[in-house]
Parts: C-alpha cells; sequence; structure tokens
C-alpha cells in the first residue's frame, strides 16, 4: 500500500481530504463514454483496468461502457471511497508496480498522473 512505500504525509493528506476531493474535482465530460466506446472499442466484452484510480470518478465512466473494470489504488481510504461511488468494479488495493491482475490479462489501462508519488529513483509508489 501506499503508506507503507511514499512519504507518510502524501497518504495523510489523500485520507484527510477525500470528500472534499470527491467534491472539488470536475467530473470528465459526458462525451467520454462515446469516446471509450466509439473510438477505444470498451464494451460488454471488454476489460479495463483503471490504475490509480483514486475515488472512482473516471471508473464509473468506464462502466457506462458496459467493460468490466477493476480499479486499483494504492491509498485504503481512497478506495473505500470508490468503491461506494462504483460499487460494481471490481476495487483492489494495488499499485503500478504490483497490478492485483494475472498475468496476460488483455484489455484497456488507464493509468492516472501520479507524479507526485514518484520516488527520487523513478519508481512508482
Amino acid at each position: 500500500m501506499l503508506e507503507g512505500k511514499c512519504l507518510p504525509f502524501i497518504a495523510s493528506l489523500l485520507r484527510a481530504t477525500q470528500e472534499a476531493y470527491m467534491r472539488g474535482r470536475p467530473d470528465y465530460p459526458t462525451n467520454v463514454d462515446q469516446w471509450l466506446r466509439d473510438d477505444l472499442g470498451l464494451g460488454h466484452s471488454s476489460i479495463a483496468l483503471d490504475l490509480g484510480a483514486g475515488t472512482g470518478k473516471f471508473t464509473q465512466r468506464l462502466r457506462a461502457t458496459g467493460a468490466s473494470v477493476v480499479a486499483v489504488e494504492p491509498v485504503s481510504a481512497m478506495l473505500g471511497k470508490l468503491t461506494r461511488s462504483a460499487p460494481t468494479a471490481a476495487a483492489k488495493i494495488g499499485t503500478a508496480e504490483d497490478i492485483p491482475l494475472a498475468d496476460g490479462t488483455d484489455g484497456f489501462c488507464r493509468l492516472r498522473a501520479i507524479t507526485p508519488l514518484v520516488y527520487n529513483d523513478h519508481r512508482a509508489c
């Protein structure tokens, strides 16, 4: 989990601000659903990985395509919020270095910007 690998204040900040983050972060434009379906081909037979899923705002957009969604988030408090906002997604604790999917899983992956959470040695938390 993030709490054990990154600076403790980052995880603490994310735990403390998850409600404000959910309210203050703008939603994705409605045409993103069409883009995911038409341009990327996501649908009922698709698997989508939302890596760094946060509170699940984009996870909800992925689910709107009918795809099976695996939402991976390293901060347990954020993942808890995600399970409430996108209950049909498979929510898992994990990191970019340790994705909780079987090798060879094929599908779409969305990686959230994690630049502030990267160590000096450029390894993702």
